[in-house]
């Protein structure tokens, strides 16, 4: 396989039954070699909240310790469309706000933006030891985010349940094929794990906000003092957008393949809001993770799929096998539930995305059906 390509897009119309199918195109789906246009950026510093709350904000949530006094829980509810779902999450966001209104909110006084190692290969390499997670809340001209209420928002609740179930999901999945990575994602012990900043241009145009995320996160997220205070020397960017309620296109993520380029950093864009429905369930973040790991797309021959030589052929293998794949199903609820999951991952993840992920040197289907190897198979 010739290793000529220097960046991919990838679009997951995974788990949002309204959107893509498998046989569907939209503006969100497959992927495209990044453009060379420049797309202004507004760097980090004291974003001014927007006069006008999303409409998806929730309520502020109900806390209560538990019997040690020491680590404070709590749980809101949402609807998604007919449905009513409550969530837990466990860090205390009162507490947790003053530690940010001390050290700053992604406003380092000191530092060095950019990745300080080799980024032939991205910033997301292998799925072993200490992985950052950034995530940074990213507000556009048309998708705002309040950042005075941000803390509060069901949308920021959801993400951080998602964000934590789909890295105890990956961790899981990898130590089962003899692996140990370990993400480094909570904000509550790492301040310097989340952002706040400003991005001229529009999410759910996926080529313009690729070029201006490269730029944001070059020049506004100090990416070398992350990797010295985590212990980590791989991370992975997550930029969260406060999407209406009528945005069509769904989350999608930028991962490098084979040679140097100017900006390595591998970078998955949420687009909190699609189909009328919360985009935050944890496979939808799982799924996205592991783009930046080397997984494609299993149910479209479209972006990284074609470059691997995913066919239709084979999509209709998996497809009438029932592979229950977290980069192939794309359907929003667990059929066991019957509604869809905010609080586990009910995907599996087979030796096909195993071998992608490099996670083995080895997948019969993927020698049978004579698919391209593995980027781990030329470095390892």
């Amino acid at each position: 396989m010739n290793k000529k390509i220097l960046s991919i897009f990838v679009a997951a119309c995974v788990l949002i039954s309204a959107g893509c199918s498998d046989s569907e195109s939209s503006s969100a789906q497959g992927a495209a070699t990044e453009t060379t246009a420049k797309a202004a950026v507004n760097t980090v510093a004291n974003t001014e909240a927007s006069d006008e709350a999303d409409e998806y904000n929730g309520e502020e949530s109900d806390e209560t310790e538990d019997g040690s006094g020491e680590e404070v829980t709590g749980q809101y509810s949402f609807k998604d469309g007919d449905d009513e779902y409550e969530l837990d999450f466990d860090f205390d966001t009162d507490e947790f706000i003053n530690d940010l209104e001390m050290k700053g909110m992604g406003e380092h006084t000191s530092g060095t933006a950019g990745y300080p190692y080799d980024g032939s290969r991205g910033t997301a390499r292998e799925l072993e030891g200490n992985i950052a997670v950034v995530s940074a809340f990213v507000s556009t001209p048309d998708c705002q985010w309040d950042f005075d209420e941000l803390f509060y928002t069901e949308a920021f609740q959801a993400y951080w349940v998602g964000l934590e179930t789909a890295v105890k999901f990956i961790e899981e999945k990898s130590n089962e094929y003899g692996h140990s990575p370990h993400f480094i994602y909570d904000w509550n012990e790492h301040p310097e794990l989340i952002y706040k900043g400003d991005v001229d241009t529009d999410p759910m145009d996926m080529m313009s906000t690729m070029s201006a995320a490269d730029q944001y996160i070059d020049s506004s997220i100090y990416t070398a003092d992350i990797l010295e205070s985590t212990g980590a020397d791989q991370v992975i960017y997550m930029l969260v957008y406060n999407t209406p309620a009528y945005n069509r296109t769904t989350s999608y993520t930028k991962i490098v393949l084979g040679m140097d380029e100017e900006y390595p950093y591998e970078m998955c864009n949420m687009l909190m809001n699609v189909n009328d429905r919360e985009n935050t369930l944890p496979s939808t973040i799982a799924h996205e993770m592991l783009h930046t790991f080397g997984a494609p797309d299993l149910y479209t021959t479209g972006g990284i799929s074609s470059y691997f030589g995913i066919t239709q052929e084979f999509i209709d293998y998996l497809k009438q096998n029932n592979v229950n794949d977290i980069m192939r199903v794309d359907a929003d609820f667990d059929p066991d539930k019957g509604e869809a999951d905010y609080e586990s991952v009910w995907q599996e993840m087979t030796e096909i995305t195993a071998y992608y992920l490099g996670l083995t040197d080895h997948s019969e289907i993927v020698e049978q059906w004579g698919l391209e190897p593995s980027q781990h198979s030329y470095y390892n």
